[in-house]
């Protein structure tokens, strides 16, 4: 009878010992998953964002700039910039609840506005994109002083021959432009050439959060 007894804890032991081992892993495993869910679908949503201002950029290039053009003879206007007009539409989709704590950038390695200045790990992200033409885009997070954040990047490339009219040399770019932003910086550019790469970022625990809220669903 003690034997018996002795051998059922035993067994309930090793049963229970399965059982949290098992869900150890189960639990690992399935948030591991959700998490992976939750980043993809959070880029899906961010890519969506990323082809929406690169539309725009080339509404600009294409319709904006030839007609504001003639103007820049006598006053810089930065609506002829496509970079300027994604900026700005971006600021607007941040006042959506869905955005606010998105953030984008055009970070170059040699911009006419040193605002977009690459940080060394934005060069990093350029200089992926100019060793592998294949290479699309890229993901990851990344630590920061405010906290850790996703982000999501694609190369930027100088599609259209007309923007070589402010970025080739000094002497063809706006007088204007010069006068605001001077004649050192964003020069040089050649066409089909990438210069820079369109980051979005959103911070960390927005992937985190939503795979938590997707496992207590689960659970």
């Amino acid at each position: 009878m003690l034997k018996n007894l002795q051998l059922k804890q035993k067994v309930t032991i090793l049963l229970l010992v399965i059982l949290v081992v098992g869900l150890g892993i189960s639990g690992f495993t399935l948030s591991s998953l959700l998490r992976q869910n939750a980043k993809n679908e959070i880029t899906s949503k961010t890519l969506s964002l990323i082809d929406t201002i690169t539309s725009v950029r080339d509404y600009t290039v294409t319709q904006i700039t030839p007609e504001l053009t003639p103007q820049l003879e006598t006053k810089f206007l930065p609506q002829t910039v496509s970079a300027y007009s994604a900026r700005e539409v971006f600021e607007i989709l941040r006042k959506k609840g869905d955005y606010r704590d998105f953030f984008y950038k055009e970070a170059a390695l040699n911009p006419t506005n040193l605002r977009d200045k690459a940080d060394s790990f934005e060069t990093k992200i350029i200089q992926k994109f100019l060793n592998d033409k294949n290479l699309k885009e890229l993901d990851g997070f990344r630590s920061i002083p405010g906290g850790d954040i996703f982000y999501i990047a694609r190369p930027l490339t100088v599609s259209h021959e007309s923007c070589l009219a402010c970025h080739s040399t000094p002497e063809v770019a706006p007088k204007t432009m010069i006068e605001r932003y001077g004649s050192t910086n964003g020069f040089g550019w050649k066409l089909n050439q990438i210069v820079a790469a369109q980051i979005i970022t959103i911070p960390a625990s927005q992937v985190i959060d939503k795979a938590n809220k997707d496992s207590l669903v689960i659970l």
